[in-house]
């Protein structure tokens, strides 16, 4: 199984997972994706699905299928989470006006496989947040793959 735009590489069980992100979130569109590492982290789908607004739009990779709507996205990052990842994201590039925000970020997910492999996911993506009324960011748009 491939992804486009991303990397799958198959390590030694021993392999070190990724640092945990220290910081929270929701009041800078840079910080969006951190706090949806958080959720990955702490293996908590309901966490990550809370950081998109619910008629947000992911592309699911290997795919890249469209999917709308947080009960779309939990059913559509379920098998991640059965890798029980650990994660980062490396913000590379922000751009925010008028309450939209454009983030360009690296990110890497180190789980574990049905046979005990540990598996890594690499890639780059681009993320649009939207700034809510209350002040915190929400993710629109999300496509964690690289344009081809």
């Amino acid at each position: 199984m491939g992804f486009r735009g991303a990397r799958l590489t198959l390590k030694a069980p021993n392999a070190t997972p990724p640092r945990r992100s220290e910081r929270d979130v929701r009041t800078q569109p840079r910080r969006g994706p951190r706090r949806a590492d958080g959720g990955v982290h702490r293996r908590r789908r309901r966490g990550l699905v809370r950081t998109y607004e619910e008629d947000a739009t992911l592309v699911v990779p290997p795919d890249e299928v469209l999917v709308h709507g947080r009960d779309e996205i939990r059913r559509a990052v379920a098998p991640t989470f059965a890798l029980k990842p650990r994660g980062e994201v490396t913000v590379l590039k922000k751009i925010a006006s008028d309450g939209l925000a454009l983030t360009q970020a690296r990110w890497r997910l180190v789980g574990t496989g049905e046979n005990g492999q540990t598996i890594e996911l690499t890639g780059d993506g681009t993320i649009v947040s939207r700034r809510q009324p209350d002040g915190t960011w929400l993710v629109v748009l999300d496509n964690p793959l690289r344009p081809r």
